[in-house]
Parts: structure tokens; C-alpha cells; sequence
């Protein structure tokens, strides 16, 4: 039996600017797999993710997500979803565990500390480091912290 498809292109066409950024992408990525969109400058990657996000309408096709229509359900796709930009928004003079307790609770999540730090360490994020405020971390310690997050709202999808 295989896994149940998180995501799925059918035929999915993009226009931007007046040409075609997307033609015709199909693909089906399915629970568990992990899936690279690799290309240059304009080759289509932002407008992929953005498309499955709902923020573009395809031409064509149809962007599934969970077996969802993206653009008919969008609000569902968000539910289950989480995305991580490449610069994750979080407040640099917070520590890791006061923007995990923040951004957790705007999202109406309850978590224990305990979870809180059992995510920490499944990002491998130092314990020495989570007391301390953010704008003393890497880029990596930050994207860390939100990945995290997304664990601990349990979104089953990490774009």
C-alpha cells in the first residue's frame, strides 16, 4: 500500500508577467518523502510553492494539497500547513523558548515545556542556547526555532 499524496501537481500552469512560468507540472509527492525543487533564478521554484500555498491562481491544472483543492479549500490548506520562508519571522530580542510560548499561544496551541524542549532537541538546537535572545543566533539557530514551531503545532506539512 503506499502513502497517502501531501502534495500534488496536476497539469499545473503559471502564467506571470504575460508569459508561462509553469507549463503543464505534474507531480505527486507522497507522506513522508522528501522533495527538492531545484533551478535557477526564474525557473519556477517560488511560484511553485506560492501556487500551493494559494497565493497564485494557476492558469490551468490544479494544486492539491492533502488531496485538497488549493485554490477551492484554502483555508483548510492553510490549517495543515506550515511554511518556512528563508528568513523565519520570529522576535529577535526573545529567547527560543519565549517565541515558542508566543507564537504558540497566538496560535491557540498549548504545549508543556517539556514538548517545547523535546522539539529543541529534535532540531538539535544547544540547550545553552535556548535562554538566549535570538539576535544572538546563526541564521541556522533561527530556521531551528521555526522549525520547531511547526512541529509543535503538529502541521503534518513543512514547505
Amino acid at each position: 500500500m503506499s502513502a497517502p499524496a501531501v502534495l500534488t501537481a496536476e497539469q499545473l500552469t503559471v502564467a506571470r508577467g504575460g508569459h508561462s512560468v509553469l507549463d503543464g507540472m505534474s507531480f505527486t509527492v507522497a507522506q513522508g518523502d522528501v522533495f527538492a525543487l531545484l533551478g535557477g533564478n526564474g525557473a519556477g521554484k517560488s511560484t511553485t510553492l506560492l501556487t500551493f500555498l494559494g497565493f497564485i491562481a494557476p492558469t490551468r491544472g490544479r494544486a492539491l494539497v492533502f488531496g485538497e483543492d488549493v485554490q477551492a479549500n484554502r483555508a483548510e490548506v492553510h490549517r495543515r500547513s506550515a511554511y518556512l520562508p528563508e528568513t523565519a519571522s520570529l522576535y529577535a530580542h526573545l529567547s527560543a523558548r519565549e517565541n515558542l510560548a508566543y507564537f504558540l499561544s497566538l496560535s491557540g496551541t498549548q504545549r508543556a515545556a517539556a514538548e517545547q524542549e523535546a522539539a529543541l532537541d529534535e532540531v538539535g538546537l544547544a540547550t545553552g542556547a535556548r535562554g538566549q535572545a535570538l539576535d544572538r543566533y546563526s541564521k541556522g539557530m533561527r530556521q531551528k526555532v521555526a522549525i520547531a514551531l511547526a512541529i509543535l503545532r503538529e502541521t503534518p506539512l513543512l514547505l
